[in-house]
């Protein structure tokens, strides 16, 4: 290939193509590399972040579904069946076994009671409540009995729960074996376990079999992982044993009489000094 000053030239011929590969290779060589994708923009690394965020909500609901109490029924708390027995005992002598007009006698007003109401009271208490207070926690219970006459009401049930609740602290007491359930569990506890088995009378509930696979996602050990990028948290400038940071220059140069000049340095570390030339020692 011949250039003439002043004239146009072209790539023509097998020199000519050598150069112009050779120059786009050139070219190609000093260009500058695109950025790489940064770890937070992979999907893998949502999809992570999605895992993690479905074991910490998972393990609050459960936890709370724990430790906040099934509700007692307020006729085992206010004792319903002496309410029944007061009434039997009372009611007579305004209705049917009233002695107004003679002596009738028989027990009618217990027995219609104990048919209407008490049967019913006591079925419903066992098939919904049949379990301490608290949820099964408390050593506290109470279980409707017959119907029979009677002219006083006492009852103290609702105050013996709350005395046991009062003392409830994420603790346990005998002979209630649920010590080590009412606790803050790491995630890797929930893949194997719920703590949800109270009242026992009732179905306890069962690991949730989707925490291995969540787990794996949040951890960055499934199928699907993303590359983690490379950070520094600068651990060593906050360390209190030694004085790892090193010296940080301020750009000041220091002249003393005598002495030759020196860059002025400061040392973050707690209880470190500099020392010149370029040291920081406790």
């Amino acid at each position: 290939m011949t250039v003439i000053p002043g004239q146009r030239f072209s790539f023509c011929g097998s020199a000519g193509r050598v150069f112009f590969l050779a120059l786009i290779a050139l070219v190609t060589l000093h260009a500058t590399p695109a950025s790489a994708q940064p770890a937070s923009c992979d999907p893998a690394y949502w999809r992570s972040m999605s895992g993690k965020a479905w074991m910490e909500a998972q393990r609050e609901i459960a936890q709370n579904q724990n430790i906040i109490y099934k509700p007692d029924s307020v006729l085992e708390y206010t004792c319903f069946d002496r309410f029944l027995s007061v009434l039997a005992g009372r009611a007579p002598n305004m209705f049917s076994e009233t002695t107004t007009w003679g002596v009738i006698p028989g027990t009618n007003m217990v027995v219609a009671l104990q048919n209407l109401v008490g049967t019913t009271l006591s079925s419903y208490v066992g098939s919904n409540f049949d379990h301490n207070f608290l949820g099964g926690r408390s050593n506290v219970n109470y279980n409707p009995g017959a119907v029979n006459r009677s002219t006083n009401y006492t009852c103290d049930m609702m105050s013996r729960a709350w005395a046991a609740a009062k003392c409830l602290n994420f603790v346990q007491q005998t002979p209630v074996n649920r010590t080590g359930k009412d606790d803050f569990f790491n995630l890797n506890w929930y893949e194997s376990n719920d703590p949800r088995d109270l009242p026992t009378s009732m179905a306890a509930c069962t690991a949730d079999p989707r925490w291995a696979t969540k787990r794996d996602v949040a951890l960055n050990t499934g199928a699907s992982t993303y590359i983690e990028e490379t950070f520094n948290v600068y651990a060593n400038h906050f360390a209190t044993n030694g004085c790892p940071a090193g010296a940080i220059p301020t750009g000041v140069v220091v002249t003393l009489v005598g002495k030759a000049p020196y860059n002025e340095m400061v040392c973050i570390n707690p209880g470190c000094a500099f020392t010149p030339p370029n040291t920081c020692a406790p």
